[in-house]
């Protein structure tokens, strides 16, 4: 069979809510969706920068957000985040819904468009 646009339905996003002490950079809000594959498994995107409301991160690893769990990976998620140093930081995500940014750099933004994974 063939599948065509009319039988596709659009999968919207939805902001990631930011524990305190974090803000979206710029034009870019931090976003989330889970989008579910022909063979059953579902694939969560992320898209969006996310900042310290002041200053810079810090040097170690801080968690931002938690995701619910339908969000959440089976394992450890890490993916490489563009950020304002351009040396990049790390994106986290564990199977608790921890989302987190490594950003050694003295980033003043990471953006997580580069996270993805099938949950």
């Amino acid at each position: 069979g063939q599948i065509t646009a009319e039988n596709v339905t659009l999968v919207p996003w939805i902001d990631l809510i930011l524990k305190s002490g974090y803000k979206k950079f710029d034009i870019a809000p931090p976003q989330y969706r889970r989008i579910k594959n022909l063979d059953g498994s579902y694939l969560v995107q992320f898209r969006g920068s996310i900042k310290p409301t002041s200053g810079n991160f810090i040097t170690t690893q801080v968690s931002v957000a938690t995701l619910s769990g339908v969000y959440r990976p089976p394992i450890n998620t890490v993916r490489q985040g563009g950020d304002s140093s351009g040396k990049g930081a790390r994106v986290f995500v564990d199977p608790n819904g921890n989302l987190s940014i490594l950003a050694p750099n003295n980033s003043s933004y990471v953006y997580i468009d580069e996270l993805s994974y099938i949950n």
